[in-house]
């Protein structure tokens, strides 16, 4: 068992993210309910999308997923982030101490295999079980699986999968489609989101 800041950081620098300086990308959108539109992409908070003619219902999910999307790809440093807080190292699984989430990290040859939080009510892991490697030996996650728990009765309340594809432009490696199956009470729900056309921003963002 070694130190767990060195394990989470050695496994959070394994992930890939875009370069420092990265300014941005555009693309068009396309989804499985028939929308199309343009996503502007200028920081990890600043994103623009916007659809031809009315969106289905399907547009807020689209927002929501490209938002994740960015901002798990943006640069971010590990001391502003998880290094912030004392850590306890169980074997391969981190657990963050004093995380307002309840944070913990299952690694597993050097990169997370598992992500679990707690956000109000609602408890839920993700278990990566595929990954691309990236030209400088990073991974980047193509298929995962998030399971969402009710804290207060213990009951598994829905099961999404993701399945991930990117493309290289520029030497940035950019999300080009995202499909997401769903399992509830209710049934199956699949979702596509189809991203083509990309451009990358040369201007550097002073932010990153």
């Amino acid at each position: 068992m070694g130190d767990p800041d060195v394990l989470l950081r050695r496994a959070h620098d394994a992930g890939y993210r875009f370069p420092q300086g990265f300014a941005g990308f555009t693309a068009t959108v396309r989804t499985g309910a028939g929308d199309s539109g343009r996503l502007v992409v200028r920081s990890r908070t600043e994103i623009e999308l916007t659809f031809a003619g009315e969106p289905s219902d399907d547009a807020s999910w689209v927002r929501d997923e490209v938002a994740s999307i960015v901002s798990h790809r943006w640069p971010s440093g590990y001391d502003e982030g998880d290094g912030r807080w004392a850590k306890r190292a169980d074997g391969e699984l981190v657990t963050i101490l004093d995380d307002p989430f309840d944070s913990a990290y299952k690694l597993r040859d050097n990169v997370i295999s598992e992500v679990h939080r707690t956000v109000g009510s609602a408890r839920f892991v993700i278990v990566v079980s595929e990954r691309l490697r990236t030209a400088d030996g990073r991974h980047l996650p193509t298929h995962f699986t998030v399971f969402h728990w009710d804290t207060g009765t213990g009951q598994l309340n829905r099961a999404d999968h993701f399945t991930d594809s990117y493309t290289v432009v520029g030497g940035v490696y950019l999300p080009e489609q995202r499909r997401v199956v769903s399992a509830s009470d209710e049934g199956l729900v699949t979702r596509v989101l189809e991203l083509a056309d990309h451009t990358v921003d040369a201007t550097v963002d002073s932010d990153a």
